[in-house]
């Protein structure tokens, strides 16, 4: 906290109210001149792997060329090579639900039983590339595929595959596994996703056809752009009625009017790093949700009153000042043209 204070000064000022303050990674560290204007935005300590910089350097980019990375994959899907094929059908499922890519004999210890026994007690856990036909005993249709699984620290994971040209391919793959159990029912503890000739592709073959044929990207790279895409659409759908919730306390004219809608601002973001912590099945406690959302969609959403442009456009464009500007939240929530917007927003 002392190395931190300091540094933290310039948010300070340009943020006073400590909690939209709360609402941000403890430990960031935003650079602004005399302005408030941002120049650098990153964090000390808590960044063994990546710098916030790095991060949202890199969503920017994947952003920027995703509709290409998934015509690729799709591509993929269809490869001649079966490496080729596994490995894209694992990428697209990772796309389309920010699940962990796991690893064979990956496990957690289970506290309860392990406390109960008296002795340590360690559960498998899975990621894409160890689903096996136990995780997918819901939805199977060629339009619409349900996974749920047991993931890290014992989480229990559901996610859903909606594209059409996706789910097809993997409930190919789900068939050929159930087939495969007349000859060997212990194949039913085998990767779903594997070669017709039995062979898995392991974490490091998926590692390897990212950075190769995607040009370098990671699979946390497609948990952290599902996390925040969750984060911000929460954030639109809430924020229809906090601008409800703002106006009535304009047209009451109410006393301390920023500290009261400062209140409404603290439940639309809480609300929606739930919603995106729920969206991934994510650690329920876990404040390490903050490594996965991309900070400057609540800076911009403090400093312009609300979040009304395309989640592309916002990570895009990024955050441009640090400030809580509530002459922007109170014409937003009190404009004719503001609740056409929302509606809109919300029906999307």
């Amino acid at each position: 906290l002392q190395i931190l204070h300091p540094v933290q000064e310039p948010l300070r000022q340009n943020l006073p109210e400590e909690s939209l303050r709360g609402l941000l990674p403890s430990n960031i560290v935003v650079d602004v001149d005399g302005e408030g204007r941002i120049k650098d935005i990153t964090e000390r300590m808590g960044n063994k792997l990546q710098t916030m910089k790095e991060k949202i350097g890199e969503m920017k980019a994947l952003i920027s060329r995703y509709n290409n990375v998934v015509s690729e994959v799709k591509k993929d899907l269809n490869d001649p090579n079966p490496h080729i094929r596994v490995c894209a059908v694992m990428t697209a499922v990772i796309m389309e639900t920010g699940i962990r890519p796991g690893r064979p004999g990956n496990k957690s210890v289970d506290i309860k039983k392990t406390k109960e026994t008296g002795s340590e007690v360690k559960v498998d856990t899975f990621g894409a590339t160890t689903l096996n036909l136990k995780h997918f005993v819901g939805a199977l249709r060629d339009d619409f595929v349900e996974i749920t699984f047991t993931g890290k620290r014992l989480v229990k994971n559901t996610a859903a595959i909606s594209d059409r040209d996706i789910a097809k391919v993997v409930k190919s793959y789900v068939d050929a596994g159930k087939n495969a159990l007349v000859g060997n029912p212990q194949s039913g503890d085998l990767p779903v996703f594997r070669r017709q000739n039995g062979h898995t592709v392991s974490y490091y073959d998926l590692a390897h056809y990212m950075r190769r044929k995607l040009r370098g990207l990671k699979t946390r790279d497609f948990r952290r752009l599902k996390a925040t895409r969750e984060f911000f659409n929460a954030i639109v759908k809430a924020q229809v009625s906090m601008r409800d919730a703002i106006k009535k306390l304009v047209d009451a004219k109410v006393k301390n009017l920023r500290a009261q809608v400062a209140a409404e601002i603290v439940g639309v973001v809480e609300g929606a790093y739930a919603a995106s912590r729920e969206s991934l099945s994510h650690e329920p406690t876990g404040a390490s949700i903050y490594a996965y959302i991309n900070t400057e969609v609540v800076l911009k959403f403090l400093a312009n009153g609300g979040l009304d442009e395309s989640f592309e456009k916002v990570i895009l464009d990024g955050a441009k000042v640090v400030k809580f500007d509530l002459e922007a939240f109170k014409t937003k929530a009190t404009s004719k043209t503001a609740g056409e917007r929302e509606y809109c927003l919300r029906d999307v």
